[in-house]
């Protein structure tokens, strides 16, 4: 990753698909319980879009949406501490046996995430309208 900066969604209001746009910043410094990820690919979900929409559990703007990200550990102290990292489970609680096996079972192929599209960045908007359709059939992704 180039130090120069990113690219980042963001919304300066509450609304609808409109309100999002891509920003440049710079390149975040993390905290000490946090790391830094080169985002390969970011999840669109109804989180994503009722938060744009009311603020939920943000308030009010400027914020960035985006909970679901796939990338790399930009240094090795950062790819270590991941395996420290443990969830908060919101919805249910998962048995840890069953969460040790999925990784295993990624590796070997056996778990696929179906993917209904994938958007560019610049697309996000279009991307929060088409999973708010409820027309989607597997996940919304977006590619830097």
């Amino acid at each position: 990753m180039d130090n120069s900066g990113i690219r980042k969604i963001t919304q300066d209001v509450l609304g609808g698909p409109d309100v999002l746009r891509v920003v440049e910043a710079d390149v975040p410094v993390p905290g000490p319980t946090e790391i830094l990820v080169e985002t390969r690919a970011i999840g669109v979900n109804p989180a994503d879009w009722k938060t744009r929409a009311s603020g939920g559990r943000l308030g009010a703007p400027p914020f960035t949406l985006g909970w679901e990200v796939a990338g790399v550990a930009l240094n090795d102290e950062d790819a270590r501490a991941v395996v420290d990292v443990e969830g908060v489970p919101m919805l249910v609680e998962p048995d840890r046996a069953g969460l040790d096996v999925l990784p295993g079972h990624a590796l070997e192929g056996e778990i696929r995430v179906l993917v209904d599209r994938v958007f560019p960045l610049a697309e996000a908007a279009a991307a929060h309208e088409s999973g708010e359709s409820g027309h989607t059939s597997g996940k919304l992704v977006l590619r830097p």
